[in-house]
């Protein structure tokens, strides 16, 4: 296996095709150059392009965990049978790295997936393993979640000003009226 790294920082792990590239070049899939951030490449906008690279050999143990994230919601109510389609979709790979976002295919669409953690290591094969997988809540419903529970925050806030505002006028009215019957 080795570990591909871009100048920037992005890091992921693959392994060999075929060695047809040309001295000194390294061929790509469309879906390791997107994770290496490599987006005009991947597109073929900028198909002249060559990127730096440094490639490693890199020795991986065995995953024997994965936990994912949907980008999208609609992974979880569009994709019938998700066990299936990640086993589908894990056999065409054989490494997989934490950070990596995954594109798997369902019924025409395409649904992109986070790496999050990955066991033993950072990095790990997947060739003839079983890989427990646990899928999170995805990303929107998490961001729904947490501008939510802002909004909530805020009208919480709001009403606990409210509130204090509301005390302190009764405290002024409380203290005028003692002064004005003090006078009296």
């Amino acid at each position: 296996f080795f570990e591909l790294s871009t100048p920037t920082g992005r890091v992921t792990h693959a392994s060999i095709l075929d060695f047809s590239a040309a001295e000194g070049t390294v061929g790509l899939p469309e879906e390791v150059c997107r994770i290496l951030g490599l987006h005009d490449l991947a597109d073929g906008t900028a198909p002249e392009m060559r990127p730096q690279l440094q490639v490693r050999y890199r020795a991986l143990k065995r995953g024997t965990f994965a936990r994912v994230q949907p980008v999208a919601a609609a992974f979880t109510s569009d994709v019938g049978d998700v066990k299936l389609t990640l086993e589908r979709e894990l056999q065409l790979r054989t490494t997989l790295s934490e950070g990596d976002e995954l594109r798997v295919h369902e019924g025409g669409s395409a649904y992109a997936l986070r790496i999050t953690e990955l066991q033993p290591e950072g990095a790990a094969s997947i060739i003839d393993t079983d890989l427990e997988v646990d899928v999170l809540p995805s990303v929107e419903y998490e961001e729904a979640m947490r501008a939510e529970a802002e909004r909530a925050k805020k009208a919480q806030e709001a009403l606990e000003r409210a509130r204090s505002e509301a005390a302190a006028r009764a405290l002024e009215a409380a203290q005028a009226q003692a002064q004005a019957e003090a006078q009296a």
